[in-house]
């Protein structure tokens, strides 16, 4: 089979699906809030994957031009570039900066994917406190969690998931059990009498990490806009905390071993913030 190529048909109904659903964005107005998620890691290794993602690419946009396709391909894909217009790259080592210099300037976006790396092992130190600042630091517009609220067991009793089964290749099924953690960051306040969800370390660490984002990129404006040379030595020592490669998600402990640290820092640029803006005044 040439999975390069669609039949009539499949075109037919996929563009006027697309058609029907972006029509509907239109109306709401959400049209530049939305990316298209075709695939989750496609496995380009597979005879006739990478044809087949271009002729998806092409078929989509050649309905709707604007639409903005995204694939979590954790890596760099030479021959979906101009293809996909949002690309979920992996931080621990998976693509280059190399390669994402020529995502960036090819004009894609980029989002971080993280599955498998938000997990219960390190919650203090969790990779979840640190996504914002590689999401700064490499021009990426943020980061992408499958899963908030994915739970085998009760999270309360167990910090481990199930084992269940799952298959990448038709026919061919896996025992598998996913990481500690992997799908969730917060728990469900039934089983302990609340209502509604119960917040966690690690969804506490992901609250913080993005207000770590808001104080990078406000001094980075601050430090622009002033030249100021000790504001720009201060986001470069930020910059060095999210290094690729790196340990990831499940060995936080080598990638950030004192959790107070990024505390520091923020306080840190705190000061810098106030001291720039009484410049300005």
């Amino acid at each position: 089979m040439d999975r390069g190529r669609f039949t009539a048909e499949y075109r037919r109904v996929c563009q006027a699906a697309l058609k029907l659903m972006m029509e509907h964005l239109r109306r709401k107005g959400w049209q530049d809030r939305f990316i298209l998620y075709i695939s989750d890691e496609p496995h380009t290794s597979v005879p006739g994957i990478k044809e087949q993602m271009i002729a998806l690419c092409d078929m989509l946009h050649e309905a709707e031009p604007e639409v903005k396709i995204y694939a979590s391909t954790w890596g760099y894909v030479p021959e979906w570039l101009g293809k996909l217009d949002v690309w979920g790259i992996g931080v621990q080592g998976q693509i280059s900066e190399e390669n994402l210099k020529k995502l960036r300037d090819s004009g894609a976006q980029l989002l971080i994917t993280t599955d498998g790396h938000m997990c219960l092992d390190t919650p203090y130190n969790a990779i979840e406190r640190m996504l914002p600042l590689f999401a700064w630091k490499y021009g990426t517009r943020g980061y992408e969690f499958w899963g908030a609220d994915w739970l085998t067991r009760n999270p309360f009793e167990w910090g481990i998931h199930a084992v269940h089964t799952q298959s990448d290749v038709p026919g061919k099924p896996q025992r598998i059990r996913y990481p500690n953690g992997d799908g969730y960051v917060f728990y469900p306040g039934k089983p302990i009498g609340i209502r509604g969800p119960v917040s966690t370390v690690r969804l506490e660490s992901l609250r913080d990490g993005i207000e770590d984002g808001s104080y990078y990129l406000l001094l980075e404006r601050l430090a622009n806009e002033k030249n100021d040379a000790p504001a720009k030595a201060l986001l470069d020592r930020a910059k060095q905390f999210a290094p690729i490669p790196n340990a990831g998600g499940r060995n936080s402990e080598k990638l950030l071993p004192d959790p107070d640290v990024l505390t520091k820092l923020r306080n840190e640029i705190g000061e810098a913030i106030s001291r720039l803006c009484e410049v300005e005044y």
